[in-house]
């Protein structure tokens, strides 16, 4: 994996926590990407208590806490500041993403199933994490499974690594 781009991911992170003015000590920022506003404020309570910064997109305004920022629009320029992006099967922008070493966390029965692949830290296989479609608990456990991974070095770039050979 390239130092020069994961010393950019780092560079880009501040300019994200910066921008959102996050103030915490969080490493992992997620982008929330859900067309489900229903499922946004499922979410909310419990992002919150997660040891990451959330940026999410959606035309309503939320309420902002120290660790969550909403937006109608995400700025192009500061996405490879972002470690993952949560979405459903809105993804015709996912490529970019990918380009961006931006892990996906998609809905089990995405039609992009023939290229990703659930993560598997013991193989080292894998390039996403997936949820059931109609479970907002399982879209919740994707997340803390997903920062779970984030946490251990080796197991995150091996992931990373995956995504670049898309």
């Amino acid at each position: 994996m390239s130092e020069s781009i994961l010393s950019e991911k780092k560079k880009y992170s501040k300019m994200v926590k910066e921008y959102y003015h996050f103030n915490t000590k969080h490493k992992a920022i997620g982008l929330i990407l859900l067309q489900d506003e229903a499922s946004i404020d499922f979410l909310l309570d419990g992002l919150e208590v997660l040891s990451c910064d959330f940026v999410i997109k959606t035309k309503k305004q939320l309420w902002e806490k120290a660790n969550i920022a909403s937006s109608s629009e995400i700025k192009k320029d500061l996405l490879l500041g972002f470690d993952f992006v949560v979405s459903d099967n809105e993804m015709e922008w996912l490529w970019e993403y990918f380009k961006l070493w931006i892990v996906p966390i998609l809905p089990n029965n995405n039609h992009l199933s023939g290229i990703l692949k659930e993560f598997d830290p013991l193989q080292s296989e894998g390039n996403s994490f997936f949820y059931l479609n109609e479970n907002k608990w399982s879209l919740y456990a994707t997340i803390i499974r997903y920062l779970e991974n984030y946490k251990f070095p080796y197991d995150h770039r091996n992931l990373v690594k995956n995504i670049m050979s898309i």
